[in-house]
């Protein structure tokens, strides 16, 4: 495997550890992130991760580098709560660098949803979420239809529920359901004719 650390983004608060995807939420908290470095660096970034400040801790950190088009970029990330973050690390080993460890920290949420407070984190690699409308029927604990996923996924974004994540090579949602306000569009939808129960109906 060929890796150069040209094209990887680093953190200034700790030495030797290099970033190619970051991904957060609107509060700065760390959603996703892809982390590479050798052994020894790779302990250090995640025992102070665990660690208070009073302890050499880390409760932030910059991700910044140069993207291809020369242009600077920086991600301010907040480790938020460590409890809720899955770390999961292997060893790759490259023709130019030798063994590295790749360690990828990750909310818990993009396993695992939150049923019970209508809670879930999509992740995905480009814009494209095609397993938005999915993941929003297995967490809303409103009954949805298919054929309301054009009327119904605008609706989520304005009212908040659905939301952009922040990040460099990594998009991702946040999707919050609101069980009354839900409701409350969903039974507008159908006083107003635009969600239909019958899939003929709501071509007609």
């Amino acid at each position: 495997m060929e890796l150069t650390t040209d094209a990887y983004m680093t953190i200034p608060e700790i030495h030797g550890v290099f970033v190619d995807s970051i991904l957060t939420d609107e509060a700065d908290n760390l959603v996703f992130g892809s982390f590479w470095g050798r052994d020894t660096a790779i302990r250090e970034f995640q025992g102070r991760l665990t660690l208070g400040l009073s302890e050499g801790g880390m409760t932030s950190f910059n991700v910044q580098g140069d993207n291809c088009h020369n242009q600077f970029r920086r991600v301010f990330t907040r480790i938020g709560n460590i409890e809720s973050l899955e770390q999961v690390t292997g060893r790759v080993h490259t023709d130019i660098l030798g063994e590295l460890v790749h360690c990828w920290l990750y909310h818990r949420e993009i396993i695992k949803p939150d049923m019970a407070n209508h809670r879930a984190l999509l992740i995905s690699m480009d814009d494209e979420s095609s397993n938005l409308w999915s993941l929003v029927k297995t967490i809303c604990p409103v009954p949805l239809l298919d054929h309301w996923e054009n009327k119904l996924i605008p609706e989520l974004y304005n009212s908040g529920m659905i939301k952009s994540l922040n990040g460099i090579n990594q998009t991702g949602k946040q999707i919050v359901i609101d069980e009354d306000q839900m409701a409350l569009i969903v039974k507008n939808g159908c006083l107003d004719g635009s969600l239909t129960v019958s899939l003929l109906n709501s071509s007609l």
